[in-house]
């Protein structure tokens, strides 16, 4: 297998090939496969796999099973793996191993002989272990090279206590060396990271984006593309994410919401800015015929978003249902119930949705047989706005961070891509860490509050002069200085207290809460037309002409705004979607153009 241009996956004689299948332990056994090989029930799960016209199945090599002792692998185990990668081929299921299995379903295993103090990225022991132990699977790997969809580094690594204990470099490093093993056996192997959407949310060191080169096992750089070093020697980024509100940063209310919908496909767009993406793990949670009308209408809503998105394959998360009374699920029992098929084997009701979608992938995919011919999006799918992701995005350990946090930052992402998606906007993500698109390329880019660096300043400023249209949301006063005030058009006269600014529009009142850094500005233009002011009569809302193209500025953060005003979404969130409206219409004889200030007594 190999990765087209495109971002997606070409089988051996070149044609396109999207992954469409399941994350698979036996219901009678779960974790224990591998110990207790029931392999009747292990074939008849594959041939039923086959039957709903899926072509991949990903597993997990549960390394206490395979290397019980250091350095001893277990023989009855490696042969038990040769069995199964055989009975995939056979019918006709490619194997996506998953090497480093550890986290599984809210349970932690590792082999007997790590003890708690050896951090899995930061031991020397445990890391020359790793580096072994990915060579030992993958030779055993090796006959089945050409059937693979990749090799899966681990599950969800960057869920593990161990990233967070450990720094960001030596994850990179870990990493870096773990792909070099995988490669000295299997130098053609697309290596996928197994990551899930923490990779957004939080710096637990498995990061998107970054400079560095990758470098194979010998130390030299490795000759092939790398879309994501800060991730070095994975090809394929994957992303894992669930409908529960309280594993994101800004919660949605229910299956239904637009905003619960609009999570994954967020997180699949910001994986795919830097590189190809598998939807490797997803699913609805709950599954039970009471929630199937939810889950119907949640699945109708985010496959084809997420295919919008970028996503090149989709993996549901569960096959079947896990009664068997084992640790994790008899600790986190609703892990049992996440199959896409019931213990008998049939789908449920509520999932149907999920293999029709399968089945019309595989069908697109077969439409496609040159490399000429795309099956990529149509014109009208294609961003009309695109969100700024800060150049420096994650913290831990960089000092040249202007003051980003992932979980505050990707929270101001979050809610500006719904709102502007509940405007009928199309959205995408420009990257801060590269050079800009020209202006025919991204036309209108919005940033959210992030905190950005000088060059970055300078940036925007030379791609605002070439026709760009900058909508930015609290120019950070900490970096306004002469660059800052050349691209807003106006100088800081004065800092004050955050007290709230209130303005009118015909959209209705707006109260802003929150200022960057906690700072209220009072600023003198220099060349900016004021477009709004406050219940003050200070300046809001300024627009300045730079060159071909235009900065719109508000001094308030608005995303920190709406949020601390959550509570009362339901009647705010349309008003709050008509702000982005307002102020990304180029007549600004339209919306806020006919904006006043507004006194508040």
């Amino acid at each position: 297998m190999t990765i087209d241009s495109s971002g997606y996956f070409r089988d051996a004689a070149g044609a396109r090939f999207i992954p469409v299948g399941a994350n698979y332990w036996p219901a009678s056994c779960g974790v224990e496969m591998w110990q207790a090989w029931p392999e009747d029930e292990i074939f008849s799960d594959l041939d039923l796999m086959a039957s709903l016209g899926f072509n991949t199945v990903r597993f997990f090599v549960r390394w206490p099973d395979f290397e019980p002792r250091p350095g001893e692998y277990d023989a009855t185990m490696l042969s038990r793996l040769l069995r199964l990668l055989d009975a995939c081929g056979e019918r006709g299921l490619r194997p996506q191993p998953s090497l480093f299995v550890g986290w599984m379903s809210g349970g932690i295993f590792w082999p007997p002989w790590k003890s708690d103090t050896q951090n899995l990225f930061s031991d020397p022991v445990m890391i020359e272990r790793g580096a072994a132990y990915a060579r030992t699977i993958t030779t055993h790997l090796k006959p089945f090279a050409t059937h693979l969809c990749g090799i899966d580094l681990g599950n969800e690594l960057d869920a593990l206590p161990d990233c967070s204990a450990a720094t960001p470099a030596q994850v990179h490093e870990w990493c870096r060396r773990m792909t070099g093993a995988i490669r000295e056996v299997l130098p053609e192997a697309l290596i996928l990271s197994g990551c899930d959407h923490q990779q957004v949310i939080a710096d637990t060191g498995w990061r998107l984006g970054g400079s560095s080169p990758c470098y194979s096992a010998g130390g030299t750089p490795a000759p092939r593309m790398v879309p994501n070093p800060a991730q070095p020697g994975i090809d394929v980024l994957t992303m894992h994410g669930y409908p529960v509100p309280n594993w994101h940063p800004v919660q949605g209310s229910g299956l239904a919401d637009p905003l619960t919908r609009s999570l994954l496909p967020f997180y699949v767009k910001c994986a795919r800015a830097f590189g190809p993406v598998l939807l490797q793990e997803f699913g609805t949670i709950l599954t039970s015929r009471a929630a199937a009308p939810h889950t119907d209408a949640y699945l109708r809503a985010i496959l084809p978003a997420c295919r919008e998105a970028g996503a090149n394959g989709y993996l549901w998360w569960c096959f079947k249902d896990i009664p068997a009374p084992l640790h994790p699920y008899i600790k986190n029992n609703f892990e049992s119930e996440l199959g896409l098929v019931d213990i008998e084997g049939r789908v449920k009701k509520g999932l149907e949705y999920f293999v029709e979608f399968a089945r019309a992938e595989t069908q697109r995919a077969l439409k496609v047989l040159t490399a000429c011919e795309q099956l990529d999006h149509s014109a009208e799918d294609a961003p009309t706005v695109h969100l700024y992701w800060p150049r420096h995005y994650y913290h831990r350990n960089n000092h040249r961070n202007p003051g980003n946090e992932p979980r505050e930052t990707s929270r101001r992402l979050i809610l500006a891509h719904h709102l502007l998606q509940s405007a009928e906007e199309h959205v995408g993500i420009v990257r801060g860490d590269q050079p800009l698109p020209s202006p025919s390329e991204v036309e209108r880019i919005i940033i959210t509050g992030v905190f950005t660096g000088l060059d970055e300043i300078k940036e925007l400023h030379s791609w605002v002069e070439q026709g760009g249209q900058l909508l930015w949301h609290a120019p950070d006063p900490v970096n306004w200085a002469q660059a800052m005030s050349r691209l807003v058009g106006a100088e800081i006269a004065d800092y004050r207290a955050a007290t709230p600014a209130i303005t009118a529009t015909d959209e209705g009142p707006y109260e802003f809460t929150c200022f960057l850094r906690g700072m209220r500005v009072r600023i003198e233009p220099r060349g900016a037309q004021i477009l709004m002011t406050d219940n003050e009569g200070s300046p809001l809302v300024l627009r300045h002409r730079v060159g071909a193209g235009c900065v719109t500025s508000v001094l308030a953060d608005v995303e920190a705004s709406f949020l601390s005003q959550w509570p009362d979404r339901q009647t705010q969130e349309a008003s709050w979607s008509a702000w982005y409206a307002a102020l990304l219409t180029k007549d600004q004889s339209e919306g806020v153009a006919r904006a006043h200030h507004h006194h508040h007594h």
